[in-house]
């Protein structure tokens, strides 16, 4: 295998093993950021809970992860660049 189709297989592995649960990690963290948290029982007994809006009223933020689809579409276009990876007898 040469140097440029060993690249691509390599380019191809790095999404998969590095690039996408790197953002997988981001993803979650960016939910749990902007997701709001549940008042503890303190809070609950204090001035927080006159201004509080019922649970089933709260709004939970949807994070859209719309670099799945880059990756994917990415990852596929190295790997039909790619020739097959094994080895020719």
């Amino acid at each position: 295998m040469d140097q440029h189709a060993l690249r691509r297989v390599l380019q191809a592995g790095f999404i998969d093993f590095t690039v996408e649960p790197s953002f997988q990690v981001l993803g979650n963290m960016i939910e749990r950021i902007v997701t709001p948290k549940s008042p503890t029982s303190d809070e609950k007994e204090g001035e927080a809970k006159r201004f509080e809006r019922p649970p089933e009223k709260r709004d939970t933020p949807v994070v859209s992860r719309r670099w799945m689809a880059c990756f994917k579409e990415n990852k596929e276009a190295w790997t039909a660049l790619a020739p097959d990876a094994k080895p020719k007898t």
